[in-house]
């Protein structure tokens, strides 16, 4: 949490591959995406379009890698003044 304006700030980090560096990016909007299938997605909290865009980007990167390397269930994480709060949204 920033203390002068009361807003939490997140940085996100996703690493799949021990030759490839981590990918590192302040979480500015509403999605975290550090692959281009977002790029032009609209922002929403929505549960729907979390979940669509879950799907897609699982998607992108299982056509991009040529094998399935991501999938299984869309968990959704968020945080709250004291409390971390993980939903299952389903299987993608």
């Amino acid at each position: 949490m920033v203390p002068k304006i009361g807003r939490m700030m997140a940085t996100a980090y996703a690493k799949h591959d021990v030759a490839v560096p981590a990918v590192v990016q302040p979480i500015t909007g509403q999605l975290s995406s550090p692959g281009e299938p977002l790029q032009d997605w609209p922002p929403s909290m929505a549960t729907p379009a979390l979940f669509e865009a879950g799907r897609r980007q699982a998607q992108w990167l299982n056509e991009r890698s040529g094998r399935k390397v991501a999938g299984g269930r869309l968990l959704l994480g968020f945080l709250q003044q004291g409390q971390a709060v993980v939903k299952d949204l389903g299987a993608i």
